[in-house]
């Protein structure tokens, strides 16, 4: 009796080789993916921080303009730290006027430039100190009190007193 070769052909399966590509691509992969999402995560959370703090910025300069145009430019001073804006004054950094207050979350700084801004109609005439002054209000969020939102203006006061 003759005994015939059968040839065994089994392609169903995987070779050790082949799973465990398949596993390092599979895990550089999703690596990849899990890397992007939470560097995604970290740059929203952020920009919301900066979002929410120069809302809070933009509502205090709001707050100052409006107690600005019915308020004298001697009477500044006291309308800062009285009602509605309570601020507290800090003291002076070189030719700036310095108050604080802390508001939900955010502490809010305000410098307000304690020299009136000179304006300059004709070169032949000497400049015309106006009511004006510059002012910057900056909000620090968190126990470390890192800057969030920066924003500058000028103050005309007592425009609507004139």
């Amino acid at each position: 009796m003759k005994v015939s070769e059968v040839e065994i052909s089994n392609e169903h399966g995987v070779t050790l080789v082949e799973l465990l590509a398949s596993i390092v691509l599979i895990t550089l992969i999703l690596t990849t993916f899990i890397t992007i999402f939470i560097q995604s995560a970290k740059t929203y959370k952020t920009s919301e921080n900066i979002i929410d703090a120069t809302y809070v910025a933009q509502a205090e300069m709001e707050k100052i303009y409006a107690v600005s145009v019915i308020t004298n430019y001697g009477e500044r001073k006291n309308a800062m730290i009285s009602k509605p804006l309570e601020y507290h004054y800090l003291g002076k950094e070189g030719n700036w006027l310095v108050y604080e207050k802390t508001e939900d979350t955010y502490t809010i700084k305000i410098k307000l430039e304690e020299k009136r801004i000179e304006i300059n109609i004709d070169d032949d005439k000497p400049p015309i100190e106006s009511d004006m002054n510059q002012i910057i209000v900056e909000a620090f969020d968190g126990p470390e009190q890192k800057e969030r939102a920066k924003m500058q203006g000028i103050l005309h006061w007592g425009i609507d007193r004139q």
